[in-house]
Parts: C-alpha cells; sequence; structure tokens
C-alpha cells in the first residue's frame, strides 16, 4: 500500500511503499492519451494524491493507476515473482 506520492517532474512520480520501498516512475508513455489530456491543463498533474479507499494513485475521480503495478515497476519484479518471493 502506498503511503506517500509527490510529483517530482513533469510525468514523473515518486511513491513510497508501506514496506519501505520508494521509487520513481516515468508516466510520459500515457501523456497525451485521450483521459491524460488533464495533465496539460494548469498544474493538475502536480495534484497527484493517494485515493484513500482504494489505494490508487490518482489525479482525479477519473484517473487513477493501480498501486500494485506501480509498485512491480518500482522493484523490477512481475506478479509471478512476487507471489513466489512472499510464499516463502
Amino acid at each position: 500500500m502506498p503511503v506517500e506520492v509527490k510529483a517530482i517532474c513533469k510525468y514523473t512520480i515518486w511513491i513510497k511503499y508501506q514496506d519501505g520501498s520508494s521509487g520513481t516512475i516515468d508516466l510520459s508513455d500515457l501523456a497525451f492519451k485521450p483521459v491524460f489530456l488533464f495533465w496539460e491543463e494548469g498544474n493538475n498533474f502536480e495534484k497527484v494524491f493517494i485515493n484513500q479507499s482504494t489505494g490508487a494513485i490518482a489525479w482525479n475521480d477519473e484517473i487513477e493507476l493501480c498501486p500494485d503495478s506501480l509498485y512491480f515497476e518500482i522493484n523490477n519484479l512481475s506478479p509471478e515473482s512476487y507471489i513466489m518471493k512472499e510464499s516463502f
């Protein structure tokens, strides 16, 4: 579960998780896709937050990213390798 998130620069966020792992994620591959055009208005990208109900990394009700997927990316894990790691 993420405990902290902040925008570092345009299209890059830093996330810290409960287990102490943290890292940056480049989201530029999502930029300019229809729903993500919200980021281009004003300083909307910098308004990133953690949705307290779902744990998702969010900007509004329409833009939420899965915290588990981002965790795997930060820690260079696949879902399968994570399951194997947790089972030992």
